[in-house]
């Protein structure tokens, strides 16, 4: 009992100071923008909070869509598991530039208004990480014991239930570090948008992430030597919320952790 305290209180201290660096490396970063660029503090602002709701929509579409593709990869069912194994080599094997461009090229021709592009990105961006969250959801269903899922069912509960009470809360809890990973791929890979037009919709003009505020910034200092600073400055903010990120599913690993299940974390 006293180890299990002991272990607790390293993990707190550890995931405290991922978020105190977290804290600190954006603190560094604002003020790298404030003294080089002061007239475009806001601006920043406005790129880092799109690139984290452009990220939260990428990352819960693709835990939504690879529940249920890891769900399906472990059921069993050939047909079902040979379709969805298609699918994921299939999405694994292409850049996710070259998915989201790809997304450019198709929206326009669909009769939806180009407005509505961003939507179609964050589809991209969650559709291809959907293929590695699935299979991290595949190993995690495959981890539980099939006798769980038979006493389950010996006592009457329905496959709703067993999914429920019996299988996803431990699949959950085992799958937490390798989605956290994933999570932050599709964080840095927000960058990627750069590429897509406007989404007025949600009031985001020319889709201003972090990167495109670099750009725009950079396009509009005539400074050559302020250039790297510029991307220097996008680089650290970055770095802090990859570190939030971390902070916060170190948090949720151990909010979750049951003694023996699992990794313990270092």
């Amino acid at each position: 009992m006293l180890q299990r305290l002991r272990d607790r209180a390293k993990e707190g201290r550890r995931i405290l100071r991922n978020l105190a660096a977290a804290a600190i490396v954006l603190v560094l970063g604002f003020t790298l923008i404030a003294l080089q660029f002061p007239s475009s503090v806001a601006f920043w602002a406005v790129g880092a909070a799109n690139t984290f709701i452009l990220f939260v929509g990428s990352a819960a579409l693709g835990l939504l869509l690879g529940f249920f593709i890891g769900w399906g990869r472990s059921s069993g069912v050939r047909p079902i598991s040979w379709g969805l194994l298609a699918y994921v080599e299939g999405m694994r094997g292409i850049p996710r530039l070259v998915i989201v461009l790809t997304a450019v090229v198709i929206f326009p021709r669909i009769g939806i208004g180009i407005d509505w592009a961003v939507l179609w990105g964050i589809l991209a961006l969650g559709v291809s990480s959907s293929a590695y969250q699935g299979e991290v959801f595949r190993s995690g269903f495959q981890s539980i014991p099939r006798g769980q899922v038979e006493a389950a069912a010996s006592i009457g509960m329905t496959p709703w239930q067993t999914m429920r009470y019996v299988t996803l809360p431990q699949v959950m809890r085992t799958i937490l570090p390798p989605l956290g990973n994933e999570w932050i791929v599709v964080l840095k890979d927000t960058s990627l948008l750069i590429v897509l037009p406007g989404f007025a919709q949600l009031r985001i003009p020319d889709v201003v992430e972090l990167t495109k505020v670099a750009q725009t910034v950079q396009q509009a200092t005539f400074v050559v030597t302020e250039w790297p600073l510029i991307f220097a400055a996008a680089a650290i903010v970055y770095l802090a919320m990859t570190l939030l990120v971390s902070g916060l599913i170190q948090y949720a690993e151990q909010r979750f952790r049951v003694p023996g299940l699992g990794v313990m974390g270092a």
